[in-house]
């Protein structure tokens, strides 16, 4: 290795000797994450604020609405509370899913990653990480904003509040996550999501008979409220509280089941351009 003084020795004429990073490890992860985020794209982290923005918008409409058609002003806040609700558990639910799949997609040089010492299926997961952290963020901002306020309607306290969206958001994450690896194509992961979001309004008197799909209902919160508000607690809750934790098993699941697909180099060279 050159000493210093050889290394000043053997630079060029008028051309300053560039000095060694102190912190070339520090640089260098910089740079990565750098690429990282330009390869999430902005419009992974827009989307979920577009989406608040949206529901916000509608959900003011419905305010108004109620008070142009004579009702009282607890009457509008309580739609107001409704839509606020909606946004909560469907609304960053599939913004999240589909940021997720956009996320874990193949890129161009996908060849090039498969053969660079990075471990592919760690680059990905870190992107992964990324957008999870971003809807967890947005999730929990948008929910302690609502619940600071009049427009929590939900009959739930404390923790409770976080399972009306955390569920729901994680399995679209982990959902869309899995099948835009095990089919190799984001636009086919997306077309999932949105028949999967859809079924959830179209079959909500199957998914709420009983049994085995009221257990799997993505947005149970929503569709229960507000007939629950009738009722004793003792009824619902316990039911509600299966729902939201048999999802986050869900969600881990898939969640696996993409980590796992991952470190099939084979598999993944499939993957549409």
């Amino acid at each position: 290795m050159m000493t210093e003084s050889q290394r000043l020795a053997t630079a060029p004429m008028g051309v300053p000797p560039r000095r060694p990073s102190a912190w070339p490890g520090s640089l260098f992860l910089w740079d990565r994450w750098r690429y990282e985020l330009r390869m999430v794209g902005i419009g992974s982290f827009v989307l979920p604020l577009a989406i608040v923005a949206i529901y916000l918008t509608f959900s003011l409409f419905a305010r108004y609405g109620a008070l142009q058609n004579g009702g009282t002003l607890a009457d509008a806040d309580f739609q107001m509370g409704r839509g606020l609700l909606a946004l909560l558990e469907n609304g960053l639910a599939l913004g999240a899913g589909l940021i997720a799949a956009g996320a874990v997609a193949p890129d161009r040089a996908l060849e090039l990653h498969l053969a660079a010492p990075a471990n592919y299926r760690v680059t990905v997961l870190q992107r992964l990480g990324v957008v999870t952290l971003w809807s967890l963020i947005i999730g929990g901002i948008t929910c302690a904003t609502i619940s600071a306020t009049t427009y929590w309607v939900f009959p739930v306290t404390g923790f409770d509040r976080q399972l009306v969206w955390l569920p729901s958001v994680l399995c679209f994450m982990a959902i869309g996550a899995a099948m835009t690896v095990l089919l190799r194509s984001r636009v086919a992961a997306s077309t999932i999501l949105g028949i999967l979001w859809i079924a959830q309004f179209l079959l909500k008197s199957m998914f709420l008979d009983g049994g085995v799909l009221q257990r799997l209902y993505l947005f149970a919160s929503e569709q229960i409220f507000p007939a629950i508000l009738q009722v004793s607690r003792s009824q619902w809750y316990d039911t509600w509280l299966q729902n939201r934790l048999i999802l986050l098993g869900v969600a881990l699941g898939f969640f696996v089941l993409t980590a796992l697909a991952l470190s099939r180099p084979e598999h993944l060279l499939g993957a549409e351009k």
